[in-house]
């Protein structure tokens, strides 16, 4: 069996160390590149309106209660809001699930979607003036 000298082992060991200390960085890096790209990829949510105001709208999504901000958002798209009506909004950023209002989160657009039932009837108010 050869030898190995101490000067030897001790480049290997430093090699080494070097080496695992590099992978260790890569990982890290990639770990963050995730988080960041997950943080900044648009994401839906639909729930259920249980709350509208000028800025704000509040959602029922599986039972927990969200709240966010639609101060910076283009709602022009969206005619009416009434509560009970399911909406869906596009968002980036990460929702906080132990909190109601949203800070973390950057609405980028909302769409409002009400039952067929619901919306025929509105368009038979609207039509003929009904209630």
């Amino acid at each position: 069996m050869k030898k190995i000298s101490i000067k030897k082992f001790i480049i290997f060991l430093v090699i080494g160390i070097a080496i695992g200390y590099e992978i260790t960085i890569a990982i890290d890096k990639y770990k963050e590149y995730k988080k960041w790209q997950e943080y900044n990829s648009e994401k839906d949510i639909s729930g259920i309106i249980t709350d509208a105001s000028m800025n704000n709208l509040t959602i029922d999504y599986q039972g927990n209660i969200y709240t966010f901000s639609t101060m910076d958002v283009d709602m022009s798209n969206v005619t009416e809001v009434i509560l009970g009506d399911t909406v869906k909004i596009t968002y980036t950023g990460l929702i906080n699930k132990t909190e109601d209002f949203q800070t973390d989160v950057q609405v980028k657009k909302s769409r409002c979607y009400c039952s067929i039932t619901l919306y025929l009837s509105r368009l038979c108010q609207r039509r003929w003036n009904i209630l």
